[in-house]
């Protein structure tokens, strides 16, 4: 029988084995010089006892002794007791957990995220016994958890109930063997909408469609049952403007529901089909509500909103808001734009001088600027090499609460219109790539800014009907295109 200080000695081994013969192990050290040291790796095992009466002396043949013999039964007995106390038999490890590269731990000068909270990513397979272990190691209280489809992980949000640091906090969580990763619940804000310029508008119903070429592109494509992802505040679905038009909601925030301006007037840009309309009048919109009233939504709750979202198949996800670099947010978006879904982004309000905001910086994300009725860039719309694109969002004629009309300015309506046309492409063309979405709308788009804001394009201005053109079938699969009466 082994003792219980020679099971220890041999679960210390086989951990110290296992973890030897992966990478970043004791073995794998070589090229990293002989002061580096393994990432720390959890290792689970299963442990079962022999199931009682189920074991056999060898010596003896138990269950051939005939039923009404005393000593048989007493050797029975004996063997039940003898198999109950053998120690614990290990089957091997179960999951072997990777730790994510670098560091969650915020920049010194970051505090866009909430103070009291905190998000890490655990292995899906953690029992809830071995997650209640971590919470009571580091003093944690849990809020909700969600499976992270695109990465295979659990995402956890914990709340810090005293008054320690968010970054001195990750940095205990990054040592914790059971965790893959740790980061702020980073907070993000609607790409909010400056003032109106006050001048009159002009054919405000027909302004963006003109300026974008999308009557005629209409005669190629309407976007027909592409689904597109709006993640925003809450979309009033029962606009008349949006009959028809939602295949499904999903609501991250899980408290009570309002129906707000901005997520309507971006399904609008979209997919509004009665006085206004819309850039994909024919697609079909999923709403995920990851924004409160206030226009703040946080890490959690748009990678909860766009995991659902990649999981009902959505070809393109629209995000007009804006926040600080998210390591979590990051991963996802690359994991999505994988699976071959185009992402875009508004640029930004905060001017010039703003600094880099994403997701539209993240380099998986088409990042969208806006123009004037004149074709120039507005005065609070962000600047930087990563937005090549622009598209109109200035005094827009937009859907609002309630089945009313507003006008309203803002990249965050300007990226929605280059999301409906990327679901007219999608309709076209339902085997392009995101990487060939965004070189056709860069080569067919109208040059606004000289090259230097752009190694390597230029500002441009969407043309729907020239991007169109570009990912078409081959001519000899489909009748000629005849181009629209004032087309040059």
């Amino acid at each position: 029988m082994l003792t219980r200080t020679a099971l220890f000695a041999a679960v210390a081994l086989l951990a110290l084995g296992c973890a030897s013969l992966m990478p970043g192990g004791a073995s794998a050290r070589g090229s990293s010089g002989p002061h580096a040291a393994a990432k720390p790796i959890a290792i689970h095992f299963h442990v079962t006892r022999p199931q009682l009466g189920r074991t056999k002396s060898p010596a003896k043949t138990l269950h051939r002794e005939p039923k009404g013999n005393k000593q048989a039964r007493s050797s029975r007995h004996k063997e039940h007791v003898k198999s109950f106390r053998q120690p614990p038999r290990i089957v091997g490890p179960l999951v072997a957990i990777t730790k994510r590269p670098g560091t969650g731990v915020p920049p010194p000068n970051e505090r866009r995220f909430v103070r009291n909270e905190v998000t890490i990513e655990i292995a899906s397979t953690l029992s809830s016994e071995i997650i209640a272990a971590l919470a009571r190691r580091h003093r944690l209280e849990r809020l909700e958890a969600f499976p992270h489809r695109l990465a295979g992980t659990m995402s956890v949000r914990w709340r810090i109930p005293d008054r320690r640091s968010v970054p001195a906090l990750i940095r205990e969580l990054e040592a914790d063997a059971d965790v893959i990763s740790a980061q702020p619940n980073y907070v993000f804000s609607l790409a909010q909408d400056p003032p109106t310029t006050g001048r009159a508008i002009v054919d405000p119903a027909e302004y963006a469609l003109t300026k974008l070429r999308l009557p005629q592109a209409h005669e190629l494509a309407n976007g027909d049952k592409v689904l597109v992802a709006v993640i925003d505040t809450g979309i009033e679905q029962r606009h008349p403007e949006l009959a028809g038009v939602f295949a499904g909601d999903f609501d991250a925030l899980g408290k009570e529901f309002n129906v707000d301006v901005h997520g309507t007037a971006v399904a609008g840009v979209i997919g509004a089909h009665g006085h206004l309309h819309g850039a994909a009048p024919g697609a079909r919109l999923l709403a995920v509500r990851a924004f409160s009233r206030a226009g703040e939504g946080t890490t959690f709750s748009i990678i909860a909103g766009l995991n659902w979202a990649v999981a009902q198949g959505a070809r393109v996800i629209n995000m007009s808001f804006t926040g600080p670099p998210d390591p979590a947010l990051a991963r996802n978006l690359a994991a999505a734009h994988d699976k071959g879904v185009v992402l875009v982004a508004a640029a930004g309000n905060k001017g010039p001088s703003s600094t880099v905001l994403f997701p539209a910086a993240d380099p998986h994300v088409i990042a969208v600027t806006a123009v004037d009725n004149d074709d120039v860039v507005p005065a609070f719309a962000n600047r930087g090499p990563h937005i090549g694109l622009a598209a109109p969002g200035v005094d827009l004629l937009l859907l609002a609460p309630n089945g009313s009309l507003r006008v309203s300015s803002g990249t965050s309506f300007a990226a929605p219109y280059v999301a409906g046309i990327v679901a007219l492409m999608i309709q076209q063309r339902p085997e392009l790539t995101a990487e060939a979405i965004r070189k056709a709308l860069l080569t067919t788009g109208r040059r606004l800014e000289p090259a230097a804001s752009n190694a390597q394009y230029g500002t441009r201005l969407v043309d729907a009907y020239q991007a169109l053109l570009s990912v078409r079938p081959d001519d000899r699969e489909r009748p000629r295109l005849i181009p629209a009466r004032n087309e040059p």
